[in-house]
């Protein structure tokens, strides 16, 4: 059985992991959602030996100092951060300006994450929208701390594309999200979340730009197809039903019908087909990691940008310059 989610804390009933950790009803302070996710434990670093007694030269073991829980390997170089840092970060980032909803701890407490929703009315194509920004911490030795943006479709909560474009060939580390590496100096890193952040959320209204953009693209059936071929490669039978399982959904899924056939009804489709369809039979834990920072949210990712860089400067008839937006959000500062 997989154990991908450890403990979890939320406070909204529409969620894609109904019974998965425990609902708590409200937003909560940092403090107390720590408290109710159960991340309030700390790490520390111990040296490494063999079993006789020799110990291995520049290598440590991360531990959860609560249980002893092993959570990775590191270098003599590694500066661990505790989860209460990683978060106070992130919180002075908001500023008050949005509620703690759900935070968790993952793969054995490995990586914990937090989640924050901005208020406020905000739509894409008629729709109402919802804001969010997430923190998702490592304790693996490996993994940066990552802290990005991300918006979720209200009626079916199908939509988790980053308001700042996370494509891996992005041109700037605010169009990546933003990364804390756990070397050098961590905690002036981690301050300077606060300041960089203040620019990804005034990248919201970017991504709706970029959104909007998307609705006025119109696609034909070949080019849903070769779009779909180019991000879903292979022949195999699971790739080909894939592909026609989005397709589909671009046209008839949930809330999908008023923008099929475009641009921003194909990149509905592969969220819908990521979140609602992909990875069914499996177990809660795996899927919730497939969506946050899996091959499910990468997909979305390459979808987003692909429709960008490649179709919307191309098929946009609406006098909207598709490349533009895109520019301007990459080189946003």
């Amino acid at each position: 059985m997989s154990h991908e989610v450890e403990t979890r804390a939320y406070a909204f009933k529409n969620t894609l992991w109904p019974g998965l950790g425990t609902f708590i009803g409200e937003a909560q302070t940092r403090e107390a959602m720590m408290r109710l996710s159960q991340t309030d434990w700390m790490v520390g670093l111990e040296r490494v030996y063999l079993h006789d007694g020799i110990e291995i030269p520049d290598v440590r073991a991360i531990l959860r100092l609560s249980d002893r829980n092993p959570l990775g390997m590191a270098s003599d170089h590694y500066e661990p951060t505790q989860n209460a840092e990683k978060f106070a970060a992130f919180d002075a980032a908001l500023a008050g300006r949005a509620a703690w909803i759900s935070m968790g701890s993952l793969k054995g407490g490995s990586i914990v994450y937090g989640l924050a929703e901005i208020p406020g009315d905000w739509s894409i194509a008629g729709e109402a929208h919802e804001r969010y920004l997430l923190a998702l911490g490592y304790h693996d030795g490996k993994t940066a701390d990552h802290f990005l943006t991300t918006c979720v479709r209200v009626e079916c909560n199908n939509t988790r594309c980053q308001a700042v474009s996370a494509a891996r060939n992005a041109k700037t580390e605010l169009a990546k999200g933003i990364r804390v590496t756990h070397r050098g100096d961590v905690q002036a890193k981690l301050s300077d979340v606060s300041d960089t952040f203040e620019r990804a959320l005034g990248d919201f209204n970017g991504y709706r730009e970029r959104m909007e953009t998307l609705v006025s693209v119109r696609l034909s059936e070949a080019d849903e197809r070769n779009i779909l071929e180019s991000i879903l490669e292979g022949s195999s039978k699971r790739t080909e039903a894939a592909r026609e399982t989005i397709i589909e959904l671009a046209h008839t899924g949930k809330g999908n019908r008023p923008v099929a056939g475009t641009a921003y009804g194909l990149l509905q489709g592969t969220s819908e087909y990521v979140d609602h369809h992909r990875l069914q039979e499996t177990t809660p834990e795996r899927r919730f990691f497939y969506q946050v920072d899996g091959a499910g949210s990468r997909l979305k990712q390459r979808m987003e940008a692909t429709l960008l860089r490649e179709y919307a400067a191309a098929n946009d008839t609406s006098g909207v310059d598709g490349a533009g937006v895109l520019d301007a959000m990459l080189q946003a500062s």
